[in-house]
């Protein structure tokens, strides 16, 4: 049977699916599943033989082997523990290998209409971005979800995640007003107009990571993106000043919020270093008794009067040192997906440790789930893939067109997702793993959308 004589196995039934991938992050992880399936299964039935000789590529060997790597070190771990239900998770992640395979052939054969994705994300971010000014105005937003104070989380109710949201395709969305109108006044005004819009929504969602990672874009783009870096600079300033009149005079408590972050930020690496240098605490289990050391108790009346805690002003250093901690115990492959949440009950009677669903940091996350080798295996593909595709886009003199832009978009997201201090959501979670492994099959084969001019 040949599948593409069915009208809805084609290419523009894979675009039209990649055209609702922001909207799936808006409709929430059910959906994100859906989309991720579609295109998946779709890619697999359009391409078939063609993804398989995608693997010859070394990138795509070591980010096949870490997938591999997830499900060993769970099975490993469920070895050691029985207790260990997350088998079907660490198969089921698969789907992400499965993703990127097919959005790498979609590349490659020039079947994906960047254009229509970047104005999704242009339409998205918008959308989100004045929903967050809207509802921090008054108080509530167009479906009716109250502020929640120095947040606000648009349409996404409790889950405090709309900053994310709008740095991640207000990025692309950038690109996109960029190569609709590639210069005058019409290029500058939009580009002006649009990154004022996501910044100051950004700002108001009260996410202050995505703050810093949109001025980290401004960094690198000022820098790379010749073509837009004068609407860029003249825009962060702009946008600058309207935020920091806007916080001294409508919340004074905005101002400190974000002037904390960075207080917080430098005082938490210090902390995490000087807990680490206090050496292993082994000595403790010789203090009390094994059915004890776990107990609310215990932590108060005996670690209290021990040992100094550290001032949890944002709660991530502890949280970064009980990483490091259950890490050490299997550093080699990992513990299996989705594991710091289990494991970090075994080291609670430790001082200054918490436990916490996830680790808030991708690299912290991917050491206690897949181990050293799993975190080799991902970051040199990662790396290699960002060399390789920098250096071959400068091989060639690129007029200013779209081609040039949308390389220039996914190159500069992907770094910025994956910022090392950044904090972060589980990076194994739907919602992370199906932006960041997307980037990822994209840019794969982007060099197939050079316009190629030889010097």
């Amino acid at each position: 049977m040949h599948f593409n004589n069915f009208p809805l196995i084609s290419s523009k039934s894979l675009n039209f699916l990649i055209f609702l991938f922001p909207f799936s992050f808006i409709l929430g992880n059910p959906f994100i599943n859906i989309e991720v399936i579609l295109i998946s299964v779709l890619g697999l039935l359009l391409y078939k033989n063609e993804i398989l000789n995608l693997k010859k590529d070394i990138i795509i060997n070591f980010i096949i082997f870490f997938f591999i790597l997830i499900i060993i070190s769970t099975l490993v771990d469920i070895y050691q523990d029985p207790q260990n239900k997350n088998l079907l998770k660490s198969i089921l992640y698969l789907r992400y290998c499965i993703l990127l395979l097919v959005l790498g052939c979609a590349v490659k054969k020039e079947n994906i209409n960047f254009k229509l994705l970047f104005l999704s994300c242009f339409i998205c971010s918008t959308f989100v971005s004045l929903d967050v000014i809207l509802q921090f105005i008054i108080g509530k937003n167009l479906l009716g979800f109250t502020s929640n104070g120095l947040h606000n989380s648009s349409v996404f109710g409790e889950e405090l995640i709309a900053g994310s949201f709008i740095q991640r395709f207000g990025i692309l969305g950038i690109f996109f007003a960029a190569i609709i109108f590639k210069q005058g006044s019409k290029h500058f005004f939009t580009l002006l107009l649009y990154f004022t819009i996501i910044i100051i929504g950004t700002v108001f969602s009260g996410n202050r990571m995505p703050v810093l990672l949109m001025l980290l874009l401004i960094f690198l783009g000022t820098i790379l993106v010749k073509e837009i870096r004068f609407s860029l600079f003249l825009s962060f300033f702009l946008s600058l000043a309207i935020i920091s009149i806007t916080l001294k005079n409508v919340n004074l408590g905005y101002e400190e919020y974000y002037k904390s972050f960075y207080r917080n930020g430098m005082k938490l690496l210090a902390d995490v270093k000087d807990e680490l240098k206090r050496g292993n605490y082994s000595e403790l289990d010789k203090d009390i008794d094994e059915s004890k050391k776990y107990s609310a108790e215990y932590r108060v009346d005996f670690l209290g009067k021990k040992y100094e805690t550290i001032s949890m002003r944002t709660g991530h250093s502890v949280i970064y040192v009980m990483a490091f901690d259950t890490w050490l115990d299997n550093p080699i492959i990992g513990s299996g997906i989705k594991s710091f949440r289990v494991k970090c009950l075994t080291k609670l009677h430790l001082p200054n440790r918490m436990c916490a669903s996830h680790t808030h940091n991708y690299y912290l996350e991917i050491l206690n789930d897949s181990g050293v080798v799993g975190a080799l295996l991902l970051i040199l593909a990662i790396s290699y893939l960002l060399i390789k595709k920098f250096r071959n886009h400068l091989n060639f003199k690129i007029k200013y067109d779209s081609n040039n832009l949308m390389f220039y978009a996914i190159f500069l997201s992907l770094i910025i997702e994956l910022f090392p201090l950044k904090s972060s959501g589980n990076f194994f979670s739907t919602y992370n793993s199906s932006f960041i492994f997307f980037l990822i099959g994209l840019l794969l084969n982007i060099d197939h959308t050079f316009k190629k001019i030889k010097n």
